[in-house]
């Protein structure tokens, strides 16, 4: 598999956790600890996927949103956000702000790597069907 992820989280032994699950699912992970960086990893590396928590240090999910939105960097990539509290305004205004899907952080790092393999796989299946010669 040739995917790339940022991963941005505050919880470096969480995040680290979820890096690990993430490398055994075969993905190349670039992990950062705050928002500043999570927004130029992004647009340096233009990864398959943003992760980012919402409360991240230096610039929360929704500013990293708003900066890469407004600077650009983020074109192809897919961002998931991970929320710890359950709230719906939160999960909203992440969605707005640009991200596909909002998590809740209590899922497991396997959980995450599982799922973010069936989008990217699903991503890669979709992508092979419009293929000239491609299975229809």
């Amino acid at each position: 598999m040739d995917a790339t992820i940022v991963l941005a989280t505050a919880d470096v032994e969480r995040g680290s956790r979820i890096a690990g699950a993430l490398a055994r699912a075969g993905f190349r992970v670039h992990h950062v600890h705050d928002g500043p960086t999570a927004a130029s990893s992004t647009r340096a590396e233009r990864p398959d996927f943003l992760l980012i928590e919402l409360w991240t240090p230096g610039l929360t999910g929704f500013e990293v949103l708003d900066d890469l939105r407004a600077r650009g960097g983020c074109s192809g990539t897919r961002i998931i956000v991970l929320n710890e509290s359950p709230d719906a305004d939160a999960a909203l205004e992440a969605t707005a702000a640009g991200a596909e899907a909002v998590w809740p952080a209590s899922i497991s790092p396997e959980e995450i790597a599982d799922a973010l393999l069936a989008l990217y796989n699903a991503a890669a299946t979709r992508e092979n069907e419009l293929l000239p010669g491609g299975e229809s």
